[in-house]
């Protein structure tokens, strides 16, 4: 998933568009612990934006509505983690709140839990989310 991302990232870069990462935080995940860090695998563009968040939805009490505003941004591609908590529920709201949501397949991943391994989850949701809430890019 990483290289996926990290080409993704690329291709935004390359084309000037922001890069906007969000980071959860909460007792395990406390800002300037490794938990919280962003993988080190992850390519990070200089000119890139930052919004912590502490609910799984990333406009909740965030700045990220105004930085989407303030960045004249109609449209969201999104990747990341957790599929089932933060990717799903920031895929609805932005999806209320008018924006134009893209993805690629395989661009969220999760863990595996005693419902559902993390394969069938991220399957689960790609369907839900499929031509409902957003459009899945080819790669």
């Amino acid at each position: 998933m990483t290289a996926l991302v990290n080409k993704r990232i690329k291709i935004y870069e390359t084309i000037g568009k922001p890069v906007i990462f969000v980071q959860h935080e909460d007792d395990q995940l406390v800002p300037g612990t490794k938990p919280w860090e962003l993988l080190s695998e992850l390519s990070i563009p200089e000119h890139s934006y930052f919004v912590r968040k502490t609910h799984a939805n990333s406009f909740y009490k965030t700045n990220l509505s105004m930085l989407l505003t303030e960045l004249d941004c109609h449209s969201i591609e999104l990747c990341g983690a957790q599929t089932e908590y933060c990717i799903d529920t920031t895929v609805k709201f932005a999806h209320g709140l008018g924006y134009q949501l893209m993805m690629c397949r395989g661009a969220a991943t999760t863990y595996d839990h005693p419902f559902m391994k993390a394969k069938e989850t991220i399957a689960f949701y790609e369907n839900i989310w499929d031509k409902r809430f957003l459009t899945f890019l080819e790669q």
